[in-house]
């Protein structure tokens, strides 16, 4: 149970309520939990959001050029390594829409790098590499620029950085899964 109640159109305050109707407008689905919780300081989540929006391309100005699905691969990798089951719940489904697999998922849940290419793979180890102990090797990072440019390495970095953030205020507040939201699969 999330350790603030979620506030609901009832209860929020009417620069929320505007917030969560301009998301709404803006991705197509009415705000989750995270979001009920955000929502008790309304400028706060709505810079929150905004910062979110661009980073996955939201802005229809062109301006994030790291595409799709390097970003989502990026984002479950943060998740599964965090233990944001509320993360991963959210962004596997979208993920996958971008093109990752099955066998993918399957191999990420095992640390097994064979079905990715060498830009997955570099991705993912600079992820792993961030979020376990913020420092990046410099033969990780090296290879990261083999694969991306310049631009696509610092959204890379933002997106890994944002994304440890969600998970971390996830985790702290114990936000709770909405209904039929799956989180990260058991090790069998």
């Amino acid at each position: 149970m999330a350790r603030l109640p979620y506030l609901t159109e009832e209860t929020a305050s009417e620069a929320t309520k505007q917030e969560w109707s301009r998301m709404q407008a803006a991705r197509g689905s009415a705000p989750g939990h995270l979001y009920q919780l955000l929502g008790y300081n309304g400028k706060l989540m709505a810079r929150w959001a905004a910062f979110a929006e661009t980073l996955r391309g939201y802005d229809r100005d062109g301006s994030v050029s790291l595409d799709a699905r390097s970003r989502e691969l990026a984002i479950i990798q943060v998740a599964r390594l965090t233990g944001a089951n509320y993360e991963w719940g959210h962004h596997l489904p979208i993920a996958q829409r971008e093109g990752v697999t099955d066998a993918q998922v399957a191999a990420l849940l095992k640390d097994d790098p064979t079905p990715f290419s060498a830009p997955d793979r570099a991705l993912l180890a600079y992820a792993a590499e961030s979020t376990r102990t913020v420092q990046i090797a410099d033969n990780t990072a090296a290879e990261v620029h083999r694969h991306f440019d310049q631009q696509q390495v610092l959204e890379l970095t933002l997106t890994i950085a944002f994304y440890n953030c969600v998970a971390r205020v996830l985790q702290a507040m114990d936000i709770d899964m909405e209904p039929g939201i799956k989180g990260i699969p058991k090790s069998t």
